[in-house]
């Protein structure tokens, strides 16, 4: 009778799910009319570094941000670098000549200036460390094989997270080589410089790689194997290492961003396409309307939005879609490619070219800043972001409840 009234439960649950994520999106397809007005910033004005591509990976809640220019097609030398609005553009270099900054790629940006970066270059190996703006880089531990280390992301706590080889010796060859072992790969966490946690892989997969984590030292990222079987991954150190899962009908899935509230952003796809989704430990995976890029802490996602390959916008379970109306200097005629990152205060970093430029293909990068606070949702958004809320609560509450029955 238990088991019946267990499957019952599961049944209702579901449904209560299945609606909610149907009502929210149904919500927020309709405020797709809705528009928040962006004024963007050149972060490149001058055309400097031409005719090399411009390169931003990470936004901090100062509006710092953090790319490299990449300089040759082999990739071998990549000079980082840090812009403000009070500093303009300051190079990432090591001035305590610990490291050899070569091919230096920094990676992710936290709120207090520290850098997550990484080298990779086959000549000259690779390293992870954390710059600060003394201009020092820390090295972080790294494994014995050289091509097995980048570090992807940084939490405010300082906290790095990438990926590293966890072999228990070096091997080497007849001619005294060091034999990169396949399979060794393994999501890291960097406590400090010489603290280096091996967060494991998913049952039946080899490798594993992290790519961002919250101030909870709650980690994501992807595990995978020799076949490419690739699974999006949540860790924390309560739970160890598990799975996201895909999409209903889909066999592929990535996370690349968590933020403090525990929601995860990932991509879910098979052969016949694919979308973004929004994992929870409360409601689990929840597929988005838009094909996401980032999300901050007020849940805001920033992507293109549903069926217009070129046009950007912001999602939030609150306003549902809104377009990004953006202006810019009109003699400049930009052609916006990808929204890369926001941060709290809704900026928006991202990159596109210039095609009035003596390097029209050439990469450069910008920053959106709102003009205007949240768009008003169309009433059919609110009442299905509600309903979507209601669902979700009364989910919770249940979970609640059983908890403390098994307590008694």
């Amino acid at each position: 009778m238990w088991k019946i009234q267990k499957l019952t439960t599961n049944i209702k649950n579901l449904a209560i799910v299945s609606g909610s994520a149907v009502l929210m999106i149904l919500g927020i397809s309709t405020s797709a009319m809705a528009a928040i007005l962006y004024d963007l910033i050149d972060i490149n004005p001058e055309n400097n570094y031409l005719p090399y591509s411009d390169w931003p990976t990470d936004i901090n809640d100062a509006g710092q941000i953090v790319g490299y220019i990449n300089t040759f097609v082999n990739n071998r030398y990549r000079p980082g670098w840090l812009w403000s609005r009070e500093n303009g553009r300051v190079w990432i270099n090591d001035s305590s000549g610990q490291v050899d900054t070569i091919a230096i790629v920094p990676s992710g940006i936290n709120n207090l200036g520290q850098v997550s970066v990484y080298r990779m270059s086959a000549d000259y190996g690779s390293w992870s460390g954390v710059w600060s703006e003394s201009g020092s880089v820390t090295p972080l531990e790294r494994s014995f094989y050289f091509q097995s280390n980048a570090a992807y992301g940084i939490n405010n706590l300082g906290q790095v997270v990438g990926y590293s080889n966890f072999s228990s010796e070096p091997i080497y060859n007849d001619f005294g080589d060091l034999i990169d072992v396949d399979g060794k790969d393994h999501a890291v966490l960097w406590n400090s410089s010489n603290e280096r946690i091996d967060l494991g892989t998913l049952p039946g997969r080899e490798r594993s790689y992290a790519t961002a984590i919250n101030d909870s030292g709650q980690v994501v990222g992807d595990s995978n194997n020799s076949f490419n079987d690739n699974r999006a991954f949540f860790w924390s150190p309560e739970t160890g290492i598990q799975e996201i899962g895909t999409l209903p009908g889909e066999d592929y899935s990535t996370a690349s961003a968590i933020n403090n509230q525990g929601q995860v952003l990932g991509f879910s796809r098979s052969s016949n396409g694919g979308s973004s989704f929004l994992w929870t430990q409360e409601a689990g995976i929840v597929p988005l309307p838009i094909r996401a890029s980032d999300i901050n802490d007020l849940g805001q996602v920033v992507g293109y939005c549903p069926g217009v390959g070129t046009e950007f916008c912001l999602w939030s379970p609150e306003t549902g879609v809104s377009n990004l109306d953006i202006s810019f200097d009109p003699t400049v005629d930009w052609k916006l490619d990808v929204l890369v990152g926001i941060n709290n205060k809704g900026e928006i970093v991202g990159y596109g070219r210039k095609r009035n430029s003596i390097e029209p293909n050439a990469i450069r990068p910008f920053l959106l800043t709102p003009r205007t606070s949240e768009p008003v949702p169309e009433p059919i958004t609110m009442g299905g972001t509600l309903l979507a809320g209601v669902g979700l609560a009364y989910l919770r509450r249940q979970r609640r409840l059983r908890s403390s029955q098994v307590t008694e």
